[in-house]
């Protein structure tokens, strides 16, 4: 915020030019400047206010989001826990069914379908955990972008107050 020019020599030239005589002129030049101070002095001290609570907000909206953030991460979590308990028992019953054909004399043709569905489903599962990993890459790369902006506008803030003393 910059300070108003106030050439008290200009005011006081422009009240004795009124009639108004110098030592008068100079009492109240005097006066209208410090109550000016006192504007400017009780505008700086609410915009250090105004930023300190913006800085306060922006912070408390950043904690909001990352703990957001983090009760998704645990959920994701929790979804590839099952995936993968469900993966497991899935793959442990179709290995007691391989071992129960190979013990029957599995044939080759059957050996092979039951490979490719394993490798289908090993392949799907990967995908699925690529897509769940990058969605998580991007909600860290989010929050991490808004605690930087916080951190520049706390920044910015700070800057103005020490430049304005």
């Amino acid at each position: 915020m910059a300070a108003a020019a106030f050439d008290t020599a200009e005011y006081i030239e422009a009240l004795e030019k009124e009639g108004i005589e110098h030592n008068q002129a100079r009492a109240f030049v005097k006066l209208v400047w410090r109550s000016h101070e006192a504007v400017l002095a009780t505008q700086a001290k609410e915009q250090q206010e105004i930023s300190a609570r913006t800085a306060k907000e922006q912070d408390s909206k950043t904690e909001h989001k990352i703990e957001l953030l983090r009760k998704d991460m645990g959920a994701v979590e929790e979804r590839l826990n099952g995936k993968l308990a469900n993966l497991e028992t899935g793959l442990r019953k179709d290995m007691e069914a391989v071992e129960e054909r190979l013990n029957g004399k599995l044939t080759n043709a059957v050996e092979e379908r039951l490979n490719g569905k394993l490798t289908n489903l090993e392949t799907g599962l990967r995908k699925d955990m690529e897509a769940l990993g990058n969605k998580l890459i991007i909600r860290l790369t989010l929050a991490m972008l808004g605690v930087l902006g916080v951190a520049g506008t706390i920044l910015s803030f700070v800057l103005r107050t020490v430049l304005m003393k």
